[in-house]
């Protein structure tokens, strides 16, 4: 059964593809969690609370994730699915593997987020460096799924930082149902003593340029959050750091950044 926000926003004509008309969708990554296991029901009995959507991850040119989308909508919730075309763009064209892929998504019957090539401002990734090719990629599958798939809402994904080259990047309005940001709370960047980040606001610093430039077209998601509860530059826990900074987020998103319609840890 879907929880009641989803319900609503499945019902909505006049919100972005599964936008909840009123409150802020609650999901988290838990695949890996070493209490949880992935198994979702003792997440929330964890955390004491119910959450709307899950997320897994999933290379370009795999099979679609079937089990794991069906174990996800049994529970109730929807599928986040970070689709990361790993091998680079080239890769991506209209063929029998992305028709098959969009098919199987439409046959799981789950509302899917659909994060595909997220932080590509990012020189990590394999899919960066080159914005026209990155939108013609985009554009290609955006209309594979549009055709094939009616239960899949597509995510645009940057990392919050570098913020210079991150509209380059957009694929357009046409092409995109909702605009994420992937954002983290740490003590130190990269582990180095010499880059203390504990002062930074991840309001300020990480979600607010994103939020203001893109969310009157679109709801915007924080698709990946966390903050350091260990930190190994110092060997030892920061867990009063992370409540803040999780905290400071969480609790601003209804008074400052009321378009934030889904975060997850």
């Amino acid at each position: 059964m879907l929880c009641p926000w989803l319900c609503q926003a499945l019902a909505s004509g006049a919100l972005a593809r599964f936008e909840p008309p009123v409150g802020c969708y609650l999901g988290a990554f838990i695949e890996h969690d070493s209490r949880a296991r992935g198994d979702l029901a003792a997440f929330e009995r964890i955390v004491g609370r119910r959450h709307a959507c899950y997320i897994n991850y999933a290379g370009y040119g795999r099979p679609f994730p079937s089990l794991w989308v069906e174990k996800v909508g049994a529970h109730g919730a929807a599928a986040h699915i970070a689709f990361e075309p790993n091998g680079g763009l080239d890769k991506i064209r209209d063929d029998d593997y992305l028709r098959g892929w969009a098919q199987a998504a439409a046959a799981s019957g789950v509302p899917i987020f659909l994060r595909f090539a997220s932080e590509m401002n990012g020189n990590w990734m394999a899919y960066s460096g080159n914005p026209s090719l990155y939108i013609e990629k985009w554009r290609i599958l955006a209309k594979v799924m549009h055709e094939e798939a009616p239960n899949v809402a597509l995510v645009w994904c940057p990392f919050s930082s570098p913020r210079q080259n991150i509209n380059a990047y957009y694929p357009g309005d046409d092409y995109v149902d909702w605009v994420g940001v992937n954002i983290y709370s740490v003590v130190y960047h990269n582990g180095d003593r010499n880059e203390p980040a504990d002062s930074e606001d991840p309001r300020e610093e990480l979600l607010k340029s994103v939020y203001e430039t893109f969310s009157q077209r679109r709801p915007i998601m924080i698709c990946e959050y966390a903050a350091t509860s260990f930190c190994r530059v110092v060997g030892k826990a920061t867990t009063a750091f992370a409540v803040r900074k999780m905290t400071d987020l969480y609790g601003d998103l209804p008074k400052r950044f009321p378009r934030v319609k889904c975060v997850q840890w």
